[in-house]
């Protein structure tokens, strides 16, 4: 008897941890249906646990707990870190089909290999693409909608690329293609879903929560009557549980898979919803409750392998060193890796002008052979280059942002291990100079075009192209000024315009000191020395720290 008993709590234990099934019953034979999401990995493929990265074999892992569960991405996926870019988006797409996703729609830079190569992969994935307001010639040249039946339940689903696509990739990546107002094609497509039988409908949109000019999800569910779930991606929101606009809730779980979007749908017997709710699993609490799933953790493993010859590729030669010290260094001062990336990035951009955070370089450039893998250790974020117009004002302020954080020691030097931020602005195209005595957010003195023409700081007219990473565009790091400005171009990653810097370069070398002036004075007609300051002596200490530093990182 006591033996029985033991078993029977048992039982009751086992029961209490098996998940609940995508198709559950209760006593008025409603069913439960659950969607899991994700948005804007950007290739996050491979768990982290410093970054708080789920990865996609435990998302693998937590779809497969919840039997006939639906996962599905909101775009933009299949561009970014290397494992996703190097096979231009194959291993990406091979990868979420071995994981189990049933649908996505595109994001903007997952255009940034072309649309034809898009189609490509889109034939090549066990998951159906689905981008009803993409068209060529009239023609939609990806999956239109679909229908999954569940126990019964019809489940209608579309996605939409946000219109503003065309601005957010190189305009030969989509030549030819239209992108229809969302709103419009949604009405159009919940309509037509209706009439074939769809009891519930799913819209999977790259849209976001952000106002800039192009269609936002909450606009969608505001204006279309008849979606019940909108799956959000674009914007980079994080959505705890989930916003409601009218009837239709929009989900978004953030980026870079550091939580996983759950939505549980309750559907009755005529086929009506009558609850929505939608939760985020978060990265760190995934990494430690769930194992991967075997053989996802396995094709990672061999994607890996298979990557490292890609990444032993050799790209160029340098004929010296350059430090990815932080301070002194690259958040503090001039460095010769900062003035590199700029750059690179304003060739890529082939922009007037460029600032790069001095956060974004992350590691040493060796002297002697230069490799692929060389350089995504540089820039290891998969961030894109973005291109943007400003006037001399706007500038003015985000180098005010850029140099805010300096602070002098005693003696009127600059404290380095104090004023280190990320934020420090690295440039190319121009010069600035300023004023670290000054208060914060009135220490730029001088802005100079590399034509020689001096900006007058309160020109808020006169514009230039301005290129950068899209973190930094996107207000990172402090630079809200550029946030709301459109998008004038977005190109690809930050290491490739890098990889194809040295390589038209053949070997690069140190740029040259003297874009960056420290002065005493408020004048700037006083010149290049600005008084106080003897810059010469300040380039060669700059020059020697970068040396002294090399190998003594932190």
């Amino acid at each position: 008897m006591k033996m029985k008993k033991i078993v029977a709590l048992f039982l009751v234990a086992v029961l209490a941890l098996v998940p609940l099934s995508v198709c559950t019953f209760a006593a008025d034979n409603s069913t439960t249906i659950t969607i899991f999401h994700t948005n804007d990995q950007h290739g996050r493929f491979v768990g982290d646990e410093k970054n708080g990265i789920v990865g996609i074999d435990r998302i693998a892992a937590v779809k497969d707990s919840v039997p006939n569960s639906i996962l599905i991405d909101a775009g933009d996926a299949i561009h970014g870190l290397p494992i996703a870019t190097i096979n231009k988006g194959e291993d990406a797409i091979m990868l979420m089909s071995k994981a189990g996703y049933d649908y996505m729609t595109t994001g903007n830079h997952d255009y940034n290999y072309g649309y034809q190569r898009l189609q490509e992969l889109k034939d090549k994935a066990s998951f159906k693409i689905l981008a009803s307001n993409v068209t060529k010639d009239g023609k939609c040249i990806f999956d239109d909608t679909d229908i999954k039946t569940i126990n019964g339940v019809k489940i209608g689903f579309l996605g939409l690329a946000t219109e503003e696509t065309k601005s957010m990739t190189m305009p030969s990546n989509v030549e030819g293609l239209t992108f229809e107002n969302a709103v419009d094609t949604a009405k159009a497509r919940v309509s037509s879903l209706k009439q074939q039988g769809a009891q519930v409908i799913i819209a999977i949109a790259h849209l976001g929560v952000v106002e800039n000019g192009a269609t936002t999800s909450q606009a969608l569910a505001q204006k279309t009557d008849g979606i019940d779930v909108i799956i959000d991606g674009h914007s980079h929101t994080v959505l705890e549980k989930g916003n409601t606009v009218k009837n239709t809730l929009i989900a978004q779980t953030g980026n870079y898979e550091n939580n996983l979007g759950k939505i549980e749908l309750i559907v009755d017997k005529s086929g009506k919803v009558t609850s929505k709710k939608a939760t985020l699993m978060t990265g760190a609490d995934l990494l430690k409750q769930i194992q991967p799933k075997a053989d996802v953790q396995k094709m990672l493993t061999d994607i890996t392998a298979e990557q490292k010859t890609v990444l032993d590729q050799v790209v160029g030669k340098s004929g010296s060193s350059f430090s990815a010290e932080r301070a002194p260094g690259l958040r503090t001062q001039e460095a010769p890796l900062g003035s590199l990336l700029a750059d690179s990035n304003r060739a890529y951009a082939k922009a007037d002008i460029t600032i790069c955070n001095g956060g974004s370089a992350r590691a040493d450039i060796k002297e002697g052979t230069l490799t692929k893998g060389d350089v995504i250790s540089v820039l290891p974020f998969g961030n894109n280059v973005q291109v943007k117009k400003v006037t001399p004002v706007i500038l003015k302020s985000a180098l005010e942002n850029g140099v805010s954080g300096i602070i002098l020691n005693k003696n009127g030097s600059i404290d380095h291990e104090a004023s280190a931020q990320g934020k420090f602005p690295q440039v190319s195209g121009f010069k600035y100079t300023y004023n670290p005595t000054l208060p914060a957010g009135s220490r730029i003195v001088d802005i100079t075009l590399d034509n020689g023409m001096h900006l007058d700081l309160k020109d808020n007219t006169t514009q230039l192209t301005i290129s950068g990473s899209n973190f930094l565009l996107s207000g990172g790091d402090g630079y809200e000024m550029f946030k709301p400005l459109p998008v004038y171009r977005e190109l690809g990653a930050e290491d490739e315009a890098l990889a194809q810097y040295i390589a038209e370069q053949g070997t690069i070398t140190a740029p040259a000191l003297g874009r960056i002036t420290i002065s005493t004075s408020t004048n700037p007609s006083t010149g290049s020395s600005y008084g106080a300051i003897t810059m010469g002596i300040l380039f060669l200490a700059v020059a020697a720290s970068q040396a002294i530093v090399h190998n003594k990182r932190k």
